[in-house]
């Protein structure tokens, strides 16, 4: 293999690397209380509650969610349909603004081509004529490209978090807040 086949490779594989990764799954990670959780009903992942984690006491979960601008606490019995998911990430949407980007771009530049279409004119030295279809595809795929890239951008400023499934067994020790204010401290084991 030559050495620019090489590098092109070694190019391909960290680009691939880079964008299609993903974070590690939650298993064997325990939220603090405090930390942004969710309940998730299975299959299908529909998303019952979302708020802060108060405490976990074996299947037991008490979260902290607001409902308008009061502050609402709820206690749930987590089982096989009712999952507690916490954020492991973050992910970006590159690819999304890409693909945004390309069809937005090719819709306007093709427009824009079949709109400003002009047939050469003879007493001109050089030109290239290809008609109003083919302005309209040359212009349409420039700007696709241009516009993907600028969806690519911005996708890569919006983020948004990875939820994980919370692993409940084993040991771990909660910080809550007690009915009457002050701050409590607990140990729960679950086998």
């Amino acid at each position: 293999m030559s050495p620019s086949r090489r590098l092109l490779s070694a190019a391909a594989a960290l680009l691939a690397c880079a964008t299609l990764s993903r974070p590690a799954t939650a298993q064997g990670m325990r939220p603090a209380a405090g930390s942004p959780v969710r309940l998730v009903r299975l299959p299908g992942r529909v998303i019952v509650r979302e708020g802060r984690l108060l405490r976990i006491a074996g299947d037991t979960v008490a979260i902290l969610g607001t409902i308008g601008q009061r502050a609402d606490t709820g206690r749930v019995v987590l089982n096989d349909t009712l999952r507690l998911e916490m954020p492991i990430g973050v992910t970006h949407k590159v690819w999304q603004g890409a693909v945004a980007g390309i069809a937005i771009g090719t819709v306007a530049g093709a427009i824009i081509g079949a709109a400003s279409y002009k047939p050469c004119d003879p007493q001109e030295w050089f030109c290239l004529d290809f008609g109003r279809g083919g302005t309209a595809l040359l212009v349409g795929a420039t700007v696709g490209a241009l516009g993907a890239g600028v969806g690519a951008l911005i996708g890569l400023g919006t983020s948004s978090p990875v939820w994980g499934m919370v692993d409940r067994a084993g040991p771990h020790a909660l910080v809550t807040r007690p009915r009457g204010g002050g701050i409590g401290i607990g140990v729960t084991l679950s086998f």
